[in-house]
């Protein structure tokens, strides 16, 4: 589990935190927000409003920020000289703002999401037809500052079990 602050992204039964993705954002993020907003229901029954970013935001503001927002690109953070394969991904906490980042694709931001769910939230997904999902009255926003590169450059189980004999 993370450190956490003392501010609530969820705080029993109420939130004023929303789910930013960028106004030209991919399918692929804009799923990722539907995915972490029916997650955080799951756990809380508080669904988080996903809005799409139309204006100048500041970190004060309180979002899950998905995907490479210009909210994020605002933090002129260089990451031009890390390798994240596919698969990688960035978690960071700046002010009220969560940033849930794929580093070189949408798969990224998916392993971001999960991650943050399985390692702040205890999530746990087992199969496809197979997950535990805690409840909560209150999720805590957490202090993260992570990037994770994955040791193989794509995440994936390539198997012929399945093949036709």
């Amino acid at each position: 589990m993370q450190e956490i602050n003392k501010k609530a992204i969820i705080n029993e039964g109420k939130s004023d935190y929303k789910i930013l993705i960028s106004n030209n954002s991919s399918s692929a993020d804009k799923y990722a927000g539907e995915v972490l907003s029916e997650y955080l229901y799951k756990m809380t029954n508080v669904r988080l409003s996903i809005v799409e970013e139309i204006q100048q935001l500041t970190t004060t503001e309180k979002y899950i920020s998905i995907g490479k927002t210009n909210l994020f690109k605002n933090l002129k953070i260089d990451f031009s000289n890390i390798d994240f394969h596919i698969d990688g991904f960035i978690q960071k906490t700046v002010d009220n703002t969560l940033f849930l980042v794929g580093g070189q694709s949408d798969r990224g931001t998916f392993y971001a999401i999960f991650d943050y769910l399985e390692q702040c939230l205890g999530a746990r997904f087992f199969a496809v037809d197979c997950e535990k999902i805690p409840k909560y009255q209150t999720i805590c926003l957490p202090n993260l500052d992570k990037i994770d590169i994955p040791a193989f450059s794509i995440r994936a189980v390539v198997s012929n079990i399945y093949a036709d004999p």
